[in-house]
């Protein structure tokens, strides 16, 4: 407060994964930017208010039928800085071949993800045929159901 003005301006800025709400107190406005008007001692108080930002994860699955993915905690939407732990259950004679979007971090089948925003993920999920001349289950060649050559 300076003597010779009349108002004090205030300026509200959120953190990250939240948003201005509204002004309280001596001020009340939505608006982020507001102007307490000030004699020679007032003594007044403002409060800015804050929302948490609440965003959806998106969790795909290619090819469909592939296989499933969980998530723990499983709810409609976060609030930035959760985490969420993704788990990929292949069909039969699929396996996850790695994930994509969102990074995700952690074990092939279950990995993290932390909550920046609006987040997509997808799981890709690869066929696999039975290599009997190489005694193991090998990714096939796509569209024909023949094992791919060993590495």
């Amino acid at each position: 407060y300076r003597p010779c003005e009349p108002s004090v301006g205030l300026r509200a800025s959120a953190n990250p994964g939240y948003r201005f709400g509204s002004w309280s107190g001596a001020v009340s406005s939505s608006s982020v930017s507001a102007s307490v008007p000030m004699r020679p001692g007032d003594r007044k108080t403002v409060t800015a208010g804050f929302t948490r930002n609440r965003y959806s994860l998106n969790v795909g699955v290619s090819p469909s039928g592939g296989g499933t993915v969980t998530r723990s905690p499983s709810k409609p939407y976060y609030y930035y800085g959760e985490t969420v732990t993704l788990t990929a259950s292949p069909s039969r004679l699929y396996y996850l071949q790695r994930w994509a979007g969102a990074t995700a971090t952690g074990t092939l089948n279950q990995a993290s993800v932390t909550i920046r925003g609006l987040m997509n993920v997808t799981a890709y999920f690869r066929y696999v045929c039975n290599d009997h001349s190489h005694g193991y289950f090998s990714p096939c060649l796509q569209g024909t159901g023949e094992p791919e050559p060993p590495p």
